[in-house]
């Protein structure tokens, strides 16, 4: 009897392992469609201090770096000094494709853990949120996934979830992407981007969140690559709508990848009006309401430049700098000295591959925001992260 259960039991066995087996460098098949697990497991520890007062525990700055919420203040204020390990940034996706009419079709979906609906009093409970979720086919992308207007080959590497994002471009949103097959080292990409949610401060000074554009965002890129690297030209047409009041807005991104021998650098560039939540991750508003049931688009110029210097086949140190500029109207009703005129950023890290897809990184990184009244506040930030990535 027992011979027979465990003759069972290696017979249900093999008739796993057998398609498993023969896609275990990468993949496993379910039918017609090819599946692919992916992601990793983070934990990060940051000794954060800030020179005027703290970020509430319950922030989502507290794990990366976000530049509008850094405190600001005289100059006499508080200094405060926090301690957080968290493993929020964890990830996990699934990857599917199969052939259609001879041509690939490729699914994505990816989730983690940071900022929604976490519990850090007895199970530290972090609930899963959409990070990316899209479908491939025929030179078209539709589904959630990066901005075209950003160019993901020039985000710098580092040991925290995020450094730069002042001077970056960041945004993930529901799109439909068509991009063009590649005619010597260059290719186009056309998109229209869900609009979204849109700051405002009316004339009375408060901010309003609003999303009502009657249109998506429409952005064009030109991507122009080769064994050197890459670089980037994207621009881009936003209606930035105030349930009412409305502005045409348009803003250009000059990003790339320069390979110099074994080590590179990574840049971005980018000016215009009504960029809002594109850049700086919302450090701005998109607009203001003046009196007269008009929108005045806010200006914003900024960008980064981040070096990577490999030591050894196993090691390499980072290090960059970035800086945003806001250009808030101060003719303009309800203006307020509080909001942010300038923030800028500059980190160091090292990371080590201890074996195949286990990395260990330390970092430092330092943020100073100064606002249009001239209160400045700082931040200085020390990590140390373990990742497997699989």
């Amino acid at each position: 009897m027992r011979f027979k259960q465990k003759f069972a039991y290696v017979a249900i066995l093999s008739l796993f392992a057998a398609p498993l087996q023969a896609y275990a460098v990468d993949a496993f098949k379910v039918g017609d469609t090819q599946i692919k697990l992916g992601g990793y497991v983070d934990l990060d520890y940051h000794q954060t201090h800030t020179s005027e007062g703290h970020i509430d525990g319950e922030s989502i700055a507290r794990d990366f770096y976000i530049p509008s919420v850094i405190p600001t203040g005289s100059g006499d204020g508080e200094g405060w000094d926090t301690a957080d390990l968290t493993a929020q940034s964890s990830r996990f996706n699934v990857g599917f494709s199969r052939e259609i009419n001879g041509k690939r079709a490729i699914g994505f979906l990816e989730l983690d853990f940071l900022g929604v609906g976490s519990n850090e009093r007895v199970v530290n409970g972090h609930a899963p949120r959409l990070r990316r979720a899209y479908i491939k086919y025929a030179g078209w992308l539709l589904g959630q996934e990066w901005t075209t207007f950003q160019n993901l080959s020039a985000i710098p590497e580092s040991a925290s979830f995020l450094v730069l994002s002042d001077g970056m471009v960041f945004n993930r949103q529901a799109q439909i992407r068509f991009s063009t097959a590649k005619v010597g080292y260059g290719n186009f990409d056309f998109a229209i981007e869900n609009s979204g949610r849109s700051r405002f401060y009316d004339a009375g000074g408060v901010t309003q969140e609003i999303d009502s554009a009657e249109r998506p965002d429409i952005i064009a890129r030109y991507n122009l690559s080769g064994k050197d690297g890459n670089i980037s030209l994207a621009v881009i047409a936003r209606q930035i709508d105030a349930a009412g009041p409305d502005e045409d807005t348009f803003g250009v991104n000059f990003a790339g990848r320069l390979n110099l021998g074994r080590n590179d650098v990574r840049f971005t560039l980018f000016h215009g009006e009504g960029l809002g939540r594109y850049v700086g991750l919302h450090a701005a508003a998109e607009g203001v309401l003046t009196q007269d049931d008009k929108v005045r688009a806010v200006e914003s110029t900024g960008g980064y430049v981040a070096f990577r210097v490999p030591t050894s086949s196993t090691g390499r140190f980072n290090f960059g700098a970035a800086h945003l500029d806001v250009n808030n109207d101060s003719s303009l009703p309800g203006y307020d000295g509080g909001r942010l005129d300038t923030v800028s950023s500059y980190y160091v890290a090292y990371l080590w591959d201890i074996g195949p897809k286990l990395t260990y990184g330390v970092e430092f990184m330092q943020g100073e925001r100064q606002n249009e009244d001239g209160a400045e506040g700082d931040i200085s930030r020390a990590t140390f992260s373990a990742k497997y990535t699989f």
